[in-house]
């Protein structure tokens, strides 16, 4: 999957998040903070993992802090799990 998360997501430890539950749950992919100020992810693995990753994200962040989640189609093959600079 691909997803753009907007609202308060940079500055606020998003990214190591997402780095640790998607490894935990066992998925590849990146995640990165964006100019723009949204934080884009791209993830790959079987449709409940991925599901898993974004109850995650969304339980650890709750309230204002994830305002939307776009989904794109998914590009990108990966080896691992990493945050992109």
């Amino acid at each position: 999957m691909h997803v753009l998360f907007s609202g308060q997501v940079q500055g606020v430890g998003f990214r190591y998040t997402a780095l640790s539950h998607a490894k935990e749950v066992q998925l590849t992919g990146t995640v990165r903070n964006l100019p723009d100020g949204t934080v884009e992810l791209f993830a790959l693995g079987t449709k409940e993992c991925l599901e898993d990753l974004l109850a995650r994200l969304q339980k650890s962040f709750a309230g204002s802090q994830i305002k939307s989640v776009d989904f794109q189609k998914p590009i990108h093959q990966f080896a691992e799990f990493i945050i992109l600079r």
